[in-house]
């Protein structure tokens, strides 16, 4: 049973559980299969982090979260729609889609797909613990198949720290691929861009500033809607 009916989509279930280390499935939108024509846009995630600080309990609330398949659509439902806890990343993402608020934040999820693409519990701690290359590499193999199954017209990375390894982990699985590094700057981040062919669909990625933290999210909206306008204005027609 869908955790929010009305809004997410266990259409691709099938096809999901059988991607190799796939932790967890990816939250699609139940109107992201009749998106407008050009407008299918997933949005790429980094990590999911253990809530637990107390060092005795780290280790079970990792084995938990790891093996919660819903992990990822159980967030979004209880903190992007549901408003049950907050996170600053999820108030951001349709900042950085819309240009601003969502009217409403069931219907802008119901419209796009959601997938992290570091696919292991992190540790918070000081500092909180980051992903390591194996844990990128092993992401982007991962992605490979989510985009397989998912054909996304779009594909909104948030943060950079997986960019770098997008090209060797391509080329590692003998992807056709495109990788540019540096294509905008906003305040003092670069912006990065690439795209992927995958079952004979080109897909173009930009890379953004991770929205957790210092996110202007109008410059950053401003640019992915200006090298991506067809996938930006349908999705943000749609609502309208």
């Amino acid at each position: 049973m869908s955790l929010f009916p009305q809004t997410s989509s266990y259409q691709y279930d099938k096809e999901f559980r059988g991607i190799d280390k796939l932790s967890w499935l990816p939250w699609v939108g139940a109107r992201y299969a009749e998106s407008p024509p050009g407008s299918r846009s997933l949005i790429v995630g980094e990590s999911h982090y253990t809530p637990e600080r107390d060092p005795a309990k780290v280790q079970e609330s990792i084995k938990s979260y790891q093996s919660t398949p819903e992990h990822t659509r159980s967030a979004i439902t209880e903190s992007a729609i549901n408003r049950s806890w907050t996170n600053k990343t999820f108030d951001n993402i349709p900042r950085l889609v819309l240009g601003g608020d969502a009217k409403d934040r069931a219907e802008f999820w119901s419209t796009v797909a959601y997938h992290n693409l570091i696919q292991r519990v992190m540790r918070y701690g000081a500092p909180p613990e980051r992903p390591t290359q194996a844990d990128i590499d092993a992401g982007w193999k991962i992605f490979a198949s989510v985009i397989r199954t998912l054909a996304p017209d779009l594909v909104i990375v948030l943060g950079s720290c997986g960019a770098p390894r997008f090209g060797p982990s391509m080329e590692a699985l003998n992807v056709p691929h495109k990788y540019q590094p540096r294509v905008a700057k906003v305040g003092r981040c670069w912006a990065y861009a690439g795209e992927v062919t995958v079952g004979g669909k080109c897909t173009p990625l930009v890379f953004t500033r991770h929205p957790s933290q210092f996110f202007s999210w109008r410059e950053w909206h401003g640019l992915v809607a200006s090298r991506h306008p067809e996938a930006m204005g349908g999705l943000k027609n749609s609502l309208a």
